[in-house]
């Protein structure tokens, strides 16, 4: 693995990939502070656009340092990330692969790229995510799920004990944000990827057209060799779920159809057969009470 970090002279060593669908003025805030808090790097930034009916992908478009992908249909958001991949300059040497629902304070990724020059093994970094209101956002570290992860998850279970490693382990619920640490997936709404890496593993998996890629990804870094790390730079906020809450009850059957296509596929070697069917008819089954609440309240 070549592992040097180039001199961060300028920024055409970091490209964002930003896959859009109709997320309004949340690009455009998002493109704002990214290209504000971090003036000293001159980022680029990639924006995807999945076939929006609003105005919003008009934000993407503009600039030397600011590009522009539409696509005709939602290919979701695997495939058009690995659009942006595809697209990247020959000098990027980390790419950004970022929601267009973040929003930054502070210079975020000047200490990661620090961080990767301290740790020549670590491949992919994500930082410390809050939510709007300030409070720590458990998903952007994650393990990879367990039976008993995952239906902690679904049922809620988890959100009713963060902090229990038993509960919510899934999040590392009883492990400290304040210090880095190497964990075993972040999200992709905020994943910084060494560009080598990229190098060494197959782009994201189109077979999920959204969730659960980012997870899928993340243990193909490590099972090539890297390292990945939560590392607690604050400055980054994810508003979270701008996309999906335009479509909830269907943004919520691709999550209980993927977490079963996740079991059925990635983890297929380690669970038999009649333990991950009674697990997907749990999870199916949690479907309709989920839905009806979400149908109901307009809450995720």
């Amino acid at each position: 693995m070549n592992t040097a970090l180039p001199e961060q002279k300028a920024g055409r060593q970091v490209e964002a990939v930003i896959v859009n669908w109709n997320t309004g003025d949340y690009l455009r805030r998002c493109l704002d502070t990214l290209f504000s808090a971090h003036r000293a790097l001159e980022l680029r930034a990639t924006v995807v656009d999945n076939a929006s009916s609003d105005t919003s992908a008009a934000a993407g478009a503009g600039g030397d340092n600011l590009r522009l992908l539409v696509n005709d249909e939602n290919r979701g958001f695997a495939a058009a990330v690995n659009q942006g991949l595809a697209a990247l300059r020959a000098d990027t040497a980390f790419v950004l692969v970022l929601n267009p629902d973040m929003e930054f304070s502070a210079d975020v990724i000047t200490p990661l790229l620090a961080f990767f020059g301290e740790n020549p093994a670590a491949g992919v970094l994500t930082a410390r995510l809050t939510n709007p209101d300030g409070h720590f956002q458990p998903t952007c570290r994650r393990r990879e799920p367990t039976p008993w992860s995952m239906l902690s998850r679904l049922s809620g279970l988890a959100n009713l004990f963060p902090h229990s490693d038993f509960f919510a382990g899934y999040t590392y619920g009883g492990t400290s944000t304040e210090g880095p640490h190497r964990v075993e997936a972040v999200s992709g709404s905020f994943m910084l990827i060494r560009r080598e890496v990229l190098g060494d593993v197959e782009p994201f998996n189109e077979r999920y057209f959204m969730y659960a890629e980012d997870l899928e990804f993340c243990r193909r870094v490590r099972q090539a060799g890297w390292e990945i790390w939560y590392v607690p730079v604050e400055g980054a906020v994810h508003h979270g779920g701008v996309s999906s809450s335009r479509r909830a009850v269907r943004s919520l059957w691709h999550k209980h159809c993927t977490a079963c296509r996740y079991l059925n596929s990635t983890r297929r070697g380690r669970y038999p057969a009649v333990l991950r069917w009674l697990l997907c008819a749990a999870v199916m089954a949690l479907f309709p009470p989920r839905a009806l609440w979400v149908w109901l309240t307009g809450r995720p």
